[in-house]
C-alpha cells in the first residue's frame, strides 16, 4: 500500500461548498451477476488527510494506517458473513499482472468518484466501461473467485483555521469519500460499484467503519444472495485466508502506468 501516491489525486475530490453534483452513471450494470461464495475482496487503498488554513493539504500517516485496519476488518467481517471472502495483500502478491492492476485500481476507483461528483470530463453512461485491459483472468482458480472487490478511500479533515476561512469567504473544503467496485476476472471489467460521497462517520474507528462498509455493500449482497448460482467447485490449493472477521460493536456511536484510458480530472480553481 502506497498512500503517498494518491496525495495528487486527493485534490480532485475536494468539494466546493455550494456545488451540486452533476449527472450520475449507471453504476450496477451487471449487480446481479455477483455470486458472494465467488467474491474475494483486497485490502483497500486510500489516505487520510488535513487541509490547514490556507487550503494546504498534509498526509496523516497515522489516521491512515488505523483507517485501513477498520475498513478492512470491516469489508472482511461484511463478505465472510455472506459467503464471501477477504484476502491479505500477500494471496495477491505473486499473480500475473498485479502490481499493474493494483495502480489502476487506485486510478479507476478515483474516476468512478469523480464520476460520481459529476466532476469527470466525458464520463461513460456506465462503470462498465471501465476495464483493466492486461487482463487477470488468470486468477480465477488460484483465487476460486469470479470477482474482485476494490476499495479506496479518500477522506480529509479540515483544520479549525480552514473551517473559519471557508464559512466566511468560501473555497474548498476537505471531501469524505469512499468507493467500492467488483471487478469481473474474467474479462476486467467493473460490473458493480457503490459510492459514498458524504462520509460522516470516522473510519478510523471499527464502529463507523463498519457503518460505512455495510451502506456501501449491504444491498449488493443481500441481492447477489437472492439470485440461484450454479455449484461452485472448490479451488484445489486455495490462497491463505485473512484472520477470522471480528464482529463490530453492538452499539456504535509500484508500478506507476496503467491500461485503460483514464479521463483527465477537472482542475480545483
Amino acid at each position: 500500500m502506497r498512500p503517498t501516491s494518491l496525495l495528487p489525486a486527493m485534490l480532485a475530490v475536494t468539494s466546493l461548498v455550494g456545488v451540486a453534483c452533476g449527472p450520475s452513471i449507471v453504476m450496477d450494470p451487471a449487480g446481479d451477476e455477483i455470486n458472494p461464495r465467488r467474491l474475494v475482496a483486497m485490502p483497500s487503498a486510500g489516505i487520510e488527510y488535513g487541509f490547514d488554513f490556507g487550503g494546504q493539504s498534509k498526509l496523516d500517516e497515522g489516521a491512515t494506517r488505523a483507517a485501513h485496519d477498520s475498513i478492512d476488518t470491516s469489508i472482511n467481517y461484511r463478505v465472510s458473513t455472506d459467503g464471501g471472502r477477504f484476502l491479505p495483500a500477500d494471496a495477491f502478491t505473486q499473480l500475473e499482472n498485479y502490481r499493474t492492476f493494483r495502480r489502476w485500481s487506485e486510478l479507476v476507483l478515483k474516476d468512478v468518484t469523480m464520476a460520481a461528483l459529476g466532476r469527470l470530463r466525458d464520463p461513460p453512461p456506465s462503470v462498465f466501461e471501465w476495464h483493466f485491459r492486461s487482463g487477470v483472468a488468470s486468477w480465477r482458480a488460484p483465487l476460486a473467485a469470479d470477482h474482485v472487490l476494490i476499495t479506496l478511500f479518500i477522506d480529509g479533515h479540515d483544520s479549525t483555521g480552514r473551517a473559519i476561512a471557508v464559512a466566511f469567504a468560501g473555497g474548498w473544503t476537505a471531501g469524505h469519500r469512499i468507493a467500492t467496485c467488483a471487478v469481473r476476472l474474467a474479462d476486467g471489467h467493473l460490473v458493480w460499484c457503490n459510492v459514498d460521497l458524504r462520509m460522516r462517520e470516522n473510519i478510523t474507528k471499527r464502529a463507523g467503519a463498519q457503518e460505512v462498509v455495510d451502506g456501501l455493500l449491504a444491498r449488493m449482497l443481500a441481492t447477489a444472495n437472492t439470485i440461484p448460482h450454479a455449484a461452485v467447485p472448490e479451488a484445489a490449493a486455495p490462497p491463505r485466508q485473512a484472520p477470522a472477521a471480528v464482529e463490530p460493536p453492538q452499539n456504535p456511536s509500484g508500478v506507476d502506468h496503467h491500461d485503460v484510458d483514464q479521463k483527465p480530472d477537472e482542475e480545483a480553481p
